[in-house]
């Protein structure tokens, strides 16, 4: 039994050897350090001038967005302006005279039988 519990001791120092459990960390020398730094300066500047390029391509969408919005809501409000015209010319208001129509054939088909036409 000894030699196996050996053999699994020496896999789980190996293994936590490769982790890094053990390990003696790497003494990092002043000119890595100073390679590290400039690669951090030169990624952080690149990500800040992609997050501004992002953001004013965002604001310029939004703007032409807005302009669009504000076309539509300008030729609603002329064809709105239109129709209310061309209602007027009609004779009044054709929705109240509908809905009087409206009630003027259910009135008539509750005495009249399925089918049938309303009785005036």
């Amino acid at each position: 039994l000894v030699p196996v519990e050996l053999a699994v001791e020496e896999l789980i120092e190996d293994y936590d050897r490769r982790r890094g459990k053990h390990a003696v960390p790497k003494p990092v020398s002043s000119q890595n350090l100073i390679r590290r730094r400039e690669q951090n300066r030169i990624s952080q500047r690149t990500f800040r001038e992609k997050r501004a390029q992002q953001v004013a391509e965002l604001e310029e969408k939004l703007r032409s967005l807005e302009e669009n919005y504000n076309e539509l809501l300008r030729s609603h409000e002329a064809l709105q302006l239109e129709v209310n015209a061309a209602m007027k010319l009609l004779g009044g208001n054709t929705k109240e005279k509908s809905e009087e129509d409206r009630s003027e054939r259910h009135i008539g088909n509750v005495d009249s039988q399925p089918g049938e036409e309303a009785k005036f």
